[in-house]
C-alpha cells in the first residue's frame, strides 16, 4: 500500500479526509498556542508550523539542525526548541501536532525524514557550532529516534545536513522538478535528500563536525556474527535481510529493529514488536509451520531478529504469477479450474498452520498475501508463517497494532476469531484482491463471492463459509449485513442515462459546497499542495468538467463554488493542467465560465526553467492549454505562447536511443501520457496540427520512441511499461497512455512499425482484471483507451469495450441507490477525475458513444 494514503484515513470512514482544524486544533502541540514577540511571523506549511523572527535574512541554503524526539517527550523537546530560537532570534520550524509526528515516524513513513521534530536554521557555520552546543546540551538525554539522512551531534536528539532552506525548483537529470540548491557555477541543482547522510561534492564538512563523522564511519559490526548477503526489505523501522552465519554458512533471516522508530497505532516501537516477535517464536519453537529461533542480539543501538531460511516463495509473487484472471488477456479460461484447486489446496495448508499456532495459545493477527510462504516439493504443498510482530497470546484481550487493511477484522472479532476473519478473507483474496473493499460495504463480499464463481468456475456455495465469516457480526445486536446482488444498473446494458444518472446522483450528493478546501471527496492528492480540492485530476474543476461533458444535469451551485474559489487563489495556485491553474481554467471556459477563465490564465507566471515538460503539470499541459485557448478566443498572444512552448518541450527530447529501458527511479525518466514523454508527443503533435512544422511531428514521434523503450512484451505479446519491479498497462503511467498519444500521433504519420506496437498496447488493455478502477491508474482507463481505438457512434458494441464495462462490476459499490466507486488504494470512496467515479462516468459515457461538441468524447486534448 502507498503509505501517503494511512494518515488520510483517520478522520473519516468512507473518504479520504485530512484532519480538519478543530479536530487537529485537540492534538496540535502547546508552542503552537503561544503568544509570539512582536514582529515574528508563524506560518502554517504542510504538517509543519514555520516561525521567522523580524527583518530575518534567511540564507536559501546551508546546514540545518533537525531535533529528534519520541511521542512521549516531544512536547517538552518543543517547549525547549523555541523557546531556544525565540530568545535567540533564529528561524524554525515545528510539527504541528502529535497525530502528524507519530505519521511521520509510522513503520512505513518516509526514512529520509523519520523522527524529524523541528528544524533550525542557523545563518552560518559558526551559528550552527552555537545551536549544536547551546541546544545539544538543553536537550542531553532526551531520546528520539536516528535521523538517517543526518550526521548525529553527539549521543543526543540533534543532527545536522546540508540543504535547501528555501524552496527553490529545478530539473534533475530525468526531467523531474525535484527542490534545488546553488553550485559554486550558480547553477541549481537537486538537493539531494534520502535515507543515508551525504554532501554535495563541494561543501566541506566544517571543522567541530568532523569528529562526529569519524566516529560515524568507525562504526563496524566486527563483533556481529553474522554477514548481509541482501535486503529483502526496508521500513522506517528497519531492514530484513536474507544473511548468513560467518563461520558456518548457514542461510538466515536477520529483521533489524531500530529504536524510537517505527510506530504503531498503540505507539510501539520496531524494538517493541520485534521483542515481541522473539517471545512468540520461543513459543512456537518446534512448528514446521514456523520459522525457527535461532537469535537474538543488540548491536549499537539496533536491535536484530535472527531466524531460519525458509527456502520458499511468498505467496503473494504465486499469486501474481498464477492467478489466471491478473495480468493475462482475456479469454484464457484454461488455468482457472486448475488454479481454484491449487487456492484451496493453500487455503487449507494455511488453515492447518493457524490450527498449530492456535493451538500453542498464539493468535497471530497479521495473516495475508505477503506473510505466507509456500513449499512445494515432492512431499506436497506445506504453508508457512512469517512474522510474528504484532501476534500475541490468546488471553490478552488487545487489537493487532498493524494490519493489512484487505485482511484485517473488524472490532468486533477477538482472539482466534480475528484469524479467522482473515482466513476467510484470504479464500477470497487468492481469486481477486478487493477484500479491502469489504470494509466498505461488508455486503460486498456476496458480490465478490458471485463473481468469483462466474469467473472461476467454483462449486457454487463453495465460498459461503467465507462470505459469513466476513459478514456476519459476532457480538450481540450486530445486524446481519444485507446480501449484495451487485449493482443496481447493468452499466454495459442499460440505458445510457440510466447509467449516467446512478453515477451522478452519487457524485452531487456527496458534494460540500460549504467547505472551502474541497467540493467534492477525492484522492489525497486534493491535500497536496494549494488548490488540489480545485484541480482537474483530484477536484472541482475536472468532476465538474467531467459532469457538463457527459450530458448531466448541471451543477450551478458548485460551479459558483469553483469560479469564487479559483478568483480568491488565483495567485498561489501552482501552473499546471491536471494539478492547477490551466486545468481549472480550461474546466471554467467550457462550463461557460469565459470571463473568469480568461482572467484565470492571466495571472499565470511560466518560469520554463522551473517546469517539467509533463502534460499533468509541465510544459505540455500548459501548452495544450494555450492553443485551446488561442482556438476559441482567436487571440494570438496564446498560440505565441504555446509556440514557445512547443520550442521549449523539443528542445528537451533526447535524441533516439536515449531513452529509459526502465521507467522512473534512480534518477531516471517516468514513460507514460501524464509525467512521460508521451504527454510532450501528444503536446507536439498537436502544435503540429495547429502550424504544419514537420520538426514538431518529428520531436513527437522522438518522444514516443523513448516511452516505448520502456515498454516490454510479455508471454502473450501484450505491450506494458517496465517500472522494474512490475510492468504497468495504465493510463496515466503506463502503457495504454502511451498508445492513446501513439493513436493520436498515426493520424497524421502512418508507420506500421508503430502500429504493431500499438496493437501490442491493445493486448494489454484487454485484462480480464486490474486492481483499481479509476481513469488514470485502473479498469476506467482501459474502458476509455479501447473506446478511443475502436471509434464509431457506439464502441460499447465492440467486445474489448463491452469486456471491460462489464469488468467494472468488480469495484462497483451500491451507494444511495446509485454506484460509486474506491478511488486508489481501494480504501476509501473517490468521486474525482483521476481515481474516483467521475472518471468512471467519463469512461462509459466514451463506450456508450456519447457525443462532445459533435466530436467523440474522451479526455481532453485525446478526443
Amino acid at each position: 500500500m502507498d503509505p501517503r494514503y494511512e494518515e488520510f484515513c483517520l478522520a473519516d470512514p468512507v473518504f479520504y479526509e485530512a484532519l480538519g482544524a478543530a479536530r487537529a486544533g485537540e492534538h496540535r502541540y502547546d508552542v503552537h498556542r503561544r503568544v509570539l514577540p512582536r514582529g515574528w511571523r508563524r506560518v502554517g506549511l504542510k504538517g509543519w508550523r514555520s516561525y521567522v523572527p523580524p527583518d530575518a535574512d534567511v540564507p536559501s541554503q546551508g546546514w540545518k539542525v533537525h531535533v529528534s524526539a519520541t511521542p512521549a517527550n516531544a512536547g517538552e523537546v518543543a517547549k525547549t526548541v523555541w523557546e531556544y530560537c525565540v530568545e535567540r532570534r533564529l528561524p524554525f520550524k515545528i510539527v504541528t501536532t502529535t497525530q502528524e509526528f507519530v505519521m511521520k515516524n509510522s513503520k512505513y513513513a518516509d526514512r529520509s525524514g523519520s523522527g524529524k521534530l523541528a528544524t533550525l536554521y542557523p545563518a552560518d557555520e559558526s551559528g550552527l557550532q552555537r545551536v549544536l552546543e547551546e541546544l545539544g546540551e538543553l536537550l542531553a538525554g532526551q531520546p528520539g529516534p536516528y535521523i538517517l539522512s543526518d550526521l548525529r551531534w553527539g549521543e543526543g536528539p540533534l543532527y545536522v545536513r546540508y540543504g535547501s532552506f528555501l524552496h527553490r525548483p529545478c530539473l534533475d537529470d530525468s526531467g523531474t522538478v525535484r527542490s534545488g540548491i546553488e553550485d559554486p557555477h550558480g547553477k541549481l541543482v537537486p538537493d539531494p535528500r534520502g535515507p543515508v547522510f551525504t554532501t554535495p561534492a563541494w561543501v566541506p564538512i566544517p571543522r567541530f563536525l568532523q569528529p562526529e563523522l569519524d566516529r560515524r564511519n568507525r562504526l563496524t559490526v566486527d563483533s556481529f556474527p553474522y554477514e548481509v548477503v541482501r535486503a529483502l526489505h526496508f521500513s522506517n523501522g528497519g531492514g530484513v535481510y536474507e544473511g548468513r552465519h560467518r563461520r558456518s554458512g548457514q542461510r538466515l533471516v536477520i529483521k533489524e529493529a531500530r529504536p524510537h522508530a517505527g510506530l504503531d497505532a498503540a505507539g510501539q516501537d520496531a524494538v517493541t514488536r520485534l521483542r515481541n516477535e522473539r517471545d512468540v517464536l520461543e513459543r512456537l519453537r518446534g512448528l514446521r509451520c514456523v520459522p525457527e529461533l535461532i537469535d537474538y542480539r543488540l548491536s549499537g543501538e539496533n536491535e536484530y531478529l535472527v531466524e531460519e531460511f525458509v527456502d520458499a516463495v511468498p505467496l503473494n509473487r504465486l499469486f501474481a504469477e498464477r492467478n489466471p484472471l491478473v495480468g493475462a488477456p482475456a479469454g484464457r479460461r484454461d488455468r482457472f479450474v486448475e488454479y481454484g484447486a491449487w487456492v484451496r489446496r493453500v487455503c487449507d495448508s494455511v488453515e492447518d498452520a493457524l490450527r498449530a499456532v492456535h493451538r500453542r495459545g498464539v493468535v497471530y493477527g497479521d495473516l495475508h498475501l505477503f506473510n505466507v510462504l509456500i513449499k512445494e516439493d515432492g512431499a506436497g504443498l506445506r504453508a508457512v508463517l512469517v512474522d510474528f510482530e504484532v501476534s500475541r497470546p490468546v488471553r490478552e484481550k488487545r487489537r493487532p497494532t498493524l494490519e493489512h487493511p484487505g485482511f484485517g477484522a473488524p472490532p468486533d472479532r477477538e482472539g482466534f476469531a480475528a484469524d479467522e476473519y482473515s482466513l476467510a478473507a484470504l479464500r477470497i483474496g487468492l481469486h481477486v484482491p478487493l477484500t479491502t473493499l469489504v470494509r466498505l460495504d461488508r455486503g460486498k463480499a456476496h458480490h465478490l463471492a458471485t463473481l468469483i464463481t462466474e469467473a472461476f468456475g467454483t462449486e457454487p456455495g463453495s465460498l459461503d463459509d467465507a462470505v459469513r465469516q466476513l459478514t456476519t457480526p459476532l457480538r450481540a445486536g450486530g445486524a446481519p449485513r444485507r446480501k449484495s446482488a451487485g449493482p443496481r444498473v447493468d452499466m454495459a446494458s442499460s440505458r445510457w442515462s440510466e447509467v449516467r444518472d446512478a453515477l451522478a446522483t452519487v457524485i452531487l450528493a456527496d458534494a460540500s459546497p460549504d467547505r472551502q478546501d474541497r467540493l467534492f471527496p477525492g484522492d489525497v492528492g486534493q491535500f497536496d499542495g494549494e488548490g488540489g480540492g480545485l484541480s482537474m485530476a483530484y477536484g472541482a474543476a475536472g468532476v465538474l468538467w467531467a459532469l457538463r461533458a457527459v450530458g448531466a444535469d448541471r451543477y450551478r451551485r458548485g460551479e459558483l463554488w469553483l469560479v469564487r474559489r479559483a478568483r480568491a487563489m488565483a495567485e498561489r495556485l501552482p501552473n499546471g493542467f491536471y494539478n492547477g491553474r490551466h486545468g481549472i481554467a480550461y474546466a471554467l471556459w467550457e462550463l461557460g465560465y469565459h470571463d473568469e477563465a480568461v482572467a484565470l490564465l492571466a495571472t499565470a507566471r511560466v518560469d520554463s526553467d522551473t517546469l517539467d515538460s509533463s502534460l499533468f503539470s509541465g510544459l505540455s499541459g500548459i501548452g495544450l492549454t494555450c492553443l485551446a485557448f488561442a482556438g476559441w478566443t482567436g487571440e494570438d498572444a496564446y498560440r505565441k505562447q504555446a509556440e514557445h512552448l512547443a520550442d521549449a518541450v523539443r528542445s528537451r527530447v533526447p535524441t533516439a536511443g536515449e531513452g529509459p529501458q526502465i521507467s522512473g527511479g534512480a534518477g531516471r525518466p517516468v514513460a507514460g501520457l501524464l509525467r512521460g514523454s508521451s504527454g510532450a508527443a501528444l503536446f507536439l503533435t498537436a502544435m503540429y496540427e495547429a502550424t504544419g512544422r514537420l520538426p514538431l511531428l518529428d520531436a513527437a514521434r522522438t518522444a514516443l520512441e523513448r516511452d516505448l523503450s520502456a515498454c516490454v512484451p510479455d508471454e502473450a505479446g501484450a505491450l506494458r511499461v517496465d517500472e522494474g519491479w512490475r510492468t504497468v498497462p495504465y493510463l496515466g503511467k503506463g502503457s495504454v497512455g502511451v498508445g492513446l498519444a501513439l493513436h493520436r500521433y498515426l493520424g497524421n504519420a502512418p508507420d506500421e512499425s508503430l502500429h504493431d506496437r500499438l496493437r501490442a498496447v491493445d493486448l494489454a488493455a484487454d485484462s480480464d482484471f486490474y486492481v483499481f478502477s479509476g481513469l488514470f491508474d485502473g479498469r476506467a482507463g482501459m474502458v476509455l483507451f479501447n473506446s478511443v481505438r475502436q471509434g464509431g457512434t457506439r464502441p460499447l458494441d465492440h467486445d474489448s469495450v463491452a469486456r471491460q464495462v462489464r469488468g467494472l462490476r468488480w469495484h462497483a459499490l451500491d451507494r444511495a441507490g446509485g454506484l460509486a466507486f474506491p478511488g486508489n488504494q481501494l480504501l476509501r470512496l473517490s468521486t474525482d477525475l483521476a481515481t474516483g467515479s467521475a472518471g468512471v462516468l467519463l469512461a462509459l459515457a466514451a463506450a456508450h458513444g456519447v457525443p462532445h461538441d459533435g466530436a467523440q468524447l474522451g479526455l481532453p486534448f485525446l478526443r
